[in-house]
């Protein structure tokens, strides 16, 4: 794909400093590596930036000086027209529930402190073994949902998306060529297979992103060369993933993949061949990945070993949910889900606004903290953009089902997983990116 940024950008009218700060979203690993170089180099040793556990950080500094550098002098002395209020409400009723969602966790959040005198939902503690995201990370994740949203350009977005592969491409080759991690990668770390996301579980859940984005390609690219570069990306991403070894990321792309042959043909009303390649190149890759994963640190196995044994772990959880053996189940998992809920049935409404537990379900982990309004206000805005797919299925772009099916394969992998300041900003710029996409077709028809 050919990078048209300067030409999109001479032409684009609308806010700049957005294309910029998602850019930076894009390139935010690579950043990092390279602060974390400069602490290698001035004081002798990496500082924790040279893990990503502090992006936030960098996005709140960041986007208001973008904001305020390049489009403010355009909204005050060119008079930039935006869409008025009742207009943007009405066609992006998703967009306004999430913003709903951030109100509800401040809200109850200042109903912890009046009602238990404390509350941990405050926190923002990162540190590369340990990070409690509060009120703070869900405010730049809003931020990242709205500059990905604010961008109208559909030829942007997509140079967007081709950097964001090409650093993924980029941060899985590093790791191919450094797997025991002692050159490249040498700072804080509490895996293997970590990249710069502290621990592989994070590393893996970025790959998510990347190797459905590919999928997406696979199935949808009309062009031969983009086509064939869509099948070396996807394949090599597989393997990147077999080689990161969390089941919960391989099992959300899996089960995206198998899905895949099903959707498509219903929205694009006909069968193709080429939707099956994903499930087909994710299966065979992850047979591949044995023949050398003896020889690059990873702990990989194999997937579908690792299902049977995900199947007797649910055996076990469904006959004993508190036994011991049950409590080990998922990698420790079940343990942590059972202290959720337990949580959650102490404080339904508000929550308990204790961010310390991490109880590696996105999902509970806003129920628990925020109470179940949370859960249910962060869904519905997920249960809208799939009604509306559903209702605008004939009409549906590439760009939309591409994106459509990266945020579904990332859901389903928040059942396993935390949210996290260096994983969730990716996923959030997708929301935007689907939020305006999947509404582009309706606006220009009434337009």
């Amino acid at each position: 794909m050919k990078i048209n940024i300067i030409k999109n950008l001479k032409d684009y009218k609308g806010l700049h400093s957005s294309v910029f700060a998602t850019y930076i979203i894009c390139l935010s690993p690579i950043l990092t590596m390279i602060l974390g170089l400069f602490s290698l180099l001035v004081i002798g040793t990496y500082m924790p930036m040279g893990a990503m556990t502090r992006q936030p950080y960098i996005f709140a500094f960041i986007f208001p000086i973008l904001f305020l550098s390049i489009d403010l002098y355009s909204i005050i002395i060119k008079e930039r027209s935006f869409t008025n209020f009742k207009t943007l409400l009405k066609d992006h009723a998703e967009l306004f529930i999430l913003l709903g969602f951030i109100v509800w966790n401040v809200l109850a959040t200042l109903l912890q402190r009046a009602i238990f005198g404390h509350s941990l939902a405050y926190t923002t503690y990162l540190e590369p073994a340990g990070v409690q995201e509060g009120l703070f990370a869900f405010f730049i994740y809003g931020l990242c949902v709205l500059t990905a949203f604010s961008i109208k350009n559909k030829e942007i977005v997509k140079n967007i998306l081709f950097t964001f592969i090409v650093v993924a491409f980029f941060l899985s080759s590093l790791a191919l060529l450094d797997p025991n991690f002692e050159f490249v990668f040498h700072s804080t770390r509490t895996s293997a297979w970590p990249s710069v996301f502290v621990n592989s579980n994070h590393f893996s859940y970025y790959l998510t992103l990347a190797t459905t984005l590919c999928a997406g390609g696979v199935v949808l690219t009309k062009v031969r060369w983009k086509w064939i570069l869509s099948v070396c990306l996807l394949t090599f991403f597989s393997i990147i993933m077999m080689l990161a070894d969390t089941l919960g990321s391989n099992l959300a792309v899996w089960g995206v993949f198998i899905l895949i042959p099903i959707i498509l043909p219903i929205l694009k009303k006909k069968f193709d061949w080429k939707y099956l390649l994903p499930i087909g190149i994710f299966s065979a890759t992850s047979f591949i990945t044995l023949l050398f994963v003896k020889n690059l640190n990873s702990t990989y196995t194999s997937f579908y070993a690792q299902l049977v044994n995900l199947f007797k772990e649910f055996t076990v959880v469904s006959s004993a949910p508190a036994s011991a053996e049950a409590a080990s189940a998922g990698t420790n998992r079940w343990a942590l889900w059972l202290e959720a809920f337990a949580e959650i049935k102490e404080s339904p409404i508000i929550g308990t606004g204790n961010v310390l537990l991490r109880p590696h379900n996105e999902y509970l982990q806003f129920a628990q903290v925020w109470g179940l309004p949370s859960l249910i206000i962060y869904l519905s805005a997920f249960i809208i953009i799939l009604v509306k797919v559903i209702k605008r299925r004939n009409n549906l772009s590439d760009l939309s089902v591409s994106l459509l099916l990266t945020v579904l394969a990332f859901l389903v992998s928040a059942m396993f997983g935390n949210t996290m300041p260096h994983t969730t900003p990716f996923f959030a710029m997708f929301i935007g990116f689907l939020i305006r996409e999947i509404n582009r077709k309706e606006k220009e028809a009434r337009a």
